[in-house]
């Protein structure tokens, strides 16, 4: 299994100076760099160098969250950590998309899962009275050691993007799902008595503490945002 660092491994490091050096002698050829990302022999020199490096890693990180007892945290980081170094090494090709993408997709999919158990309130499992009492009060004594710029726990990442992004996510997650708390405590149909002596901190004040707000935009938002105003000016350019 992965050693306590949950750095990606020495195999995985080896093979992919291998295959980096392999792809600078494909670069220098006489092929056509328009045709290089179709070519089929290049298809499957990358199918047969990155396929079996993801399968050892996953191998690798269920060995860490079953017998080494990470959990499912610990999978997801060295996931992320080995699959950006595979990714890190093919990025430095124009020619390198199509597998860039798969990585770029199983990424995405370790992050949502850390991001989900980043989350504190992902653990909120009752909401009696005296139970959502007792959980508020704890969520305002949290509240009040969190740092919004970055997490301890996301240290073993190598990559401070992605460390950054769900740790902001998360936060972001909090907010919202603390509005929804404080939106059915307040309703009177869900039979809270004392609702507003419930509620600790308000929700605005909740999301000053964490550094997020409604005009908060995620990475992934202002990138959307981007790409719809990049497709207006290009329609506009064709009327």
């Amino acid at each position: 299994p992965p050693d306590a660092t949950l750095t990606p491994p020495i195999t995985l490091r080896d093979a992919a100076h291998i295959l980096r050096e392999l792809l600078s002698v494909y670069s220098t050829s006489l092929i056509d760099p328009a045709e290089r990302e179709s070519d089929e022999d290049l298809a499957k020199l990358l199918d047969k160098a990155i396929g079996p490096c993801v399968e050892m890693c996953e191998r690798m990180a269920e060995m860490r969250r079953g017998k080494s007892g990470g959990g499912e945290w610990e999978r997801d980081i060295f996931m992320v950590n080995s699959l950006g170094y595979l990714e890190h090494t093919l990025e430095m090709f124009d020619f390198t998309t199509r597998m860039l993408h798969m990585l770029d997709e199983k990424i995405k999919t370790h992050v949502e899962s850390m991001t989900f158990e980043h989350s504190p309130l992902s653990r909120l499992d009752a909401t009696s009275p005296k139970s959502l009492t007792s959980a508020l009060s704890k969520f305002s004594t949290w509240l009040s050691t969190v740092d919004p710029s970055t997490s301890p726990r996301l240290a073993l990442l190598t990559s401070s993007r992605l460390a950054e992004e769900i740790h902001r996510k998360v936060l972001r997650k909090i907010y919202e799902a603390y509005g929804e708390v404080c939106g059915r405590v307040l309703d009177k149909a869900e039979g809270y008595e004392f609702g507003e002596t419930m509620l600790r901190r308000g929700r605005e004040e909740v999301g000053v503490a964490l550094g997020v707000g409604e005009d908060w935009e995620s990475e992934e938002d202002m990138e959307q945002r981007s790409t719809k105003k990049k497709e207006e000016q290009e329609g506009s350019a064709e009327d």
